[in-house]
């Protein structure tokens, strides 16, 4: 059978059958699809992971700890970096510590007088008294004010020998005082890094000096240790 020519492919009229299958679907308009959905989910995460961190406080300082294509931030969510610990060690020093009685103190004129020692300040001078020397500690560190004790500290803890011969020389320099307390030098490498006062005899081994800073405190610990 002879189907007879009618309208071309764009006419008006009913299609042609050529007897070949017809064309297959395009699948272009899915294919577009699924690629804006996978683009709009990507933005989605980026929008959620921005409004985590403006929650979290917005600032670098304070952003959320996310590992989001390989990148991660290591910062606590709303919170500052953790304060880390005051200095502390033990066991033996890098050097000799003397605990010297002060019989003398005095600004710094120009140089200290013979045999007195410049303090680490640089402008006070000692005239140093006997007293003993310590070659290790079972424990020194700085440490925090607390609400009864409002200043910072340095504690040490001394070896039992040297406790009992601390214990004399502070109950000496005590009995002593007549209107204010007596001063106890500490001198680390040929200078008195310290010089606090002996309210009363401290037996027992553990030592206790009261300063104005936390970087006060940590110093002391490093002189005294020998890492200063």
């Amino acid at each position: 059978m002879v189907v007879p020519p009618g309208p071309g492919p764009y006419g008006s009229g009913p299609p042609q059958h050529t007897g070949f299958p017809p064309p297959a679907r395009r699948r272009g308009p899915i294919l577009v699809v699924v690629v804006v959905g996978a683009a709009l989910a990507v933005v989605l995460v980026v929008v959620a992971a921005l409004v985590l961190i403006r929650a979290c406080g917005g600032g670098e300082e304070n952003a959320a700890s996310v590992r989001f294509l390989g990148v991660q931030e290591m910062r606590a969510c709303g919170g500052e970096e953790e304060d880390p610990a005051p200095v502390q060690g033990s066991g033996a020093l890098a050097s000799p510590v003397r605990f010297l009685r002060v019989q003398e103190q005095y600004p710094l004129q120009g140089t200290c007088r013979n045999g007195d020692m410049l303090a680490l300040d640089g402008v006070t001078c000692y005239r140093l008294g006997d007293g003993m020397t310590v070659t290790r500690l079972k424990r020194i560190a700085a440490v925090h004010p607390t609400a009864e004790l409002p200043d910072w500290r340095v504690q040490f803890s001394l070896e039992p020998a040297d406790a009992r011969a601390f214990g004399d020389l502070t109950r000496e320099l005590a009995d002593a005082a007549h209107t204010t307390a007596p001063l106890l030098a500490i001198v680390a490498d040929g200078r008195v890094i310290s010089a606090p006062q002996v309210m009363s005899a401290i037996t027992g081994g553990e030592v206790e000096i009261t300063v104005k800073s936390r970087a006060q405190a940590e110093e002391l610990v490093r002189r005294i240790l020998g890492a200063g």
